[in-house]
C-alpha cells in the first residue's frame, strides 16, 4: 500500500497509480538502473513533463 496526502491532486494519484503498475511488474530478483541526476533534470525540463505541471498548476487553482 501506499500513503497520499489528503489533499493531493488528481495528477499525483495517476502518478502513483502509474509508478504502481510500473512496479507490480519489475521482477523483484531485477537490478534496478536510477537516473542520474542530469538525467532527471533532463525529463523535469522535457516539454511534455513542463505541460503536465502546468495542467496540475491549473488543476490546483481550479479545486481551490
Amino acid at each position: 500500500g501506499i500513503l497520499m496526502r489528503r489533499d493531493a491532486n488528481a495528477g499525483a494519484e495517476a502518478m502513483a497509480r502509474c509508478l504502481a503498475d510500473v512496479v507490480i511488474r519489475v521482477d523483484p530478483t531485477a537490478r534496478v538502473n536510477y537516473l542520474s541526476i542530469e538525467e532527471n533534470a533532463e525529463l523535469l525540463n522535457w516539454d511534455a513533463e513542463k505541460y503536465r505541471q502546468e495542467l496540475n498548476r491549473r488543476a490546483g487553482s481550479v479545486l481551490q
